[in-house]
């Protein structure tokens, strides 16, 4: 489909090309030939961009809160159709991008995997989310809810912030100084 869509723009590109050579002046064409270069640079780069979001599991998940890492693990679970979750999610990406080697954000989507293509992947573009999203394709939640916290009712957001020692839940939206003075407190205490 991509060498499709590239073939009809650059056809049509060459076809305005024509068209618009034959009344603009040399500045014009310099100008407009910067700015079809400019097109094909963003539509490459925005292909080679694209974030790739994994399936996720109970399995995944039990693996995941059985590690024996020092690493900080921020886990939070989100949704695109959850307005506290969008309010949210750039607190998880600014910490995510803070790029400390012993701290690992984890976003788990729990939209329909069905609805991945169509609306998970367009909202990371539109937040320029970095972080890694997985999709949480086990549907009966009743058996992964408690493995996450033995306290947490299902709602979202929820996050959890953990390592090898200890844990801290949060079921509710998280204030963005609350966020990082939690992981802060795992990382002033290991």
């Amino acid at each position: 489909m991509f060498v499709k869509l590239f073939q009809a723009a650059e056809s049509g590109i060459f076809y305005v090309t024509r068209l618009c050579f034959q009344t603009i002046t040399r500045n014009e064409r310099f100008t407009f030939m910067k700015i079809a270069a400019l097109f094909f640079i963003m539509l490459f780069s925005l292909s080679a961009n694209a974030q790739q979001i994994d399936t996720f599991n109970t399995g995944d998940l039990e693996a995941l809160l059985d590690s024996k890492s020092d690493t900080v693990y921020v886990v939070n679970f989100w949704a695109t159709w959850c307005a506290p979750c969008i309010r949210e999610i750039d607190y998880f990406e600014e910490l995510h991008r803070q790029g400390d080697p012993l701290l690992k954000v984890l976003l788990i989507n729990l939209d329909f995997p069905n609805q991945v293509e169509g609306r998970v992947k367009p909202f990371m573009r539109e937040h320029d989310l970095t972080a890694t999203v997985v999709n949480m394709t086990e549907m009966d939640y009743d058996r992964w809810i408690p493995v996450v916290h033995n306290e947490w009712t299902g709602a979202i957001p929820a996050t959890l912030i953990f390592n090898k020692k200890r844990k801290k839940f949060i079921g509710t939206e998280v204030a963005r100084e609350e966020l990082f003075k939690a992981v802060q407190a795992f990382n002033s205490k290991q």
